[in-house]
């Protein structure tokens, strides 16, 4: 959800930005959850197909910042990648500065996925106020 937020919340401002995203514990090449789709959809928020891969080290270093959404991620990344630990950051550390996760909606019922939505739109919105105040 947050890779396509983030496109169309760029788009909407008029930003060019490249994304890509990988997990952590992905189900590679599985496809996004249908209740995903769903509350994206409820926001006429255009869905880029998607298949999950894993994070690969073409991926780390061909990037010039690394959000997840949980510390857990953060932390397995910098076990796997320490030389960039400079650009790997939990998302909400890094736009409004406390230690809080973005939660996993998988399993959950429609209304958690649309609380979890909500929340990326609401940090996403941060963080492209702070990038438009930084180069990347």
């Amino acid at each position: 959800m947050a890779e396509n937020i983030l496109r169309y919340l760029a788009g909407k401002r008029g930003v060019s930005i490249s994304t890509d995203s990988g997990g952590v514990n992905a189900v590679v090449g599985s496809d996004m959850s249908h209740l995903a789709k769903r509350v994206l959809e409820e926001l006429n928020i255009p869905i880029k197909k998607h298949y999950a891969k894993d994070v690969t080290p073409t991926l780390v270093e061909g990037s010039d910042l690394i959000l997840t959404m949980e510390q857990w991620h953060k932390e397995h990344l910098l076990s796997i990648y320490p030389e960039n630990a400079h650009k790997i950051h939990t998302l909400i550390k890094y736009v409004q500065g406390i230690d809080r996760d973005v939660p996993d909606p998988y399993g959950k019922r429609i209304e958690y996925y649309r609380y979890v939505r909500d929340i990326l739109l609401k940090n996403i919105e941060l963080l492209l106020d702070k990038l438009g105040r930084r180069r990347v």
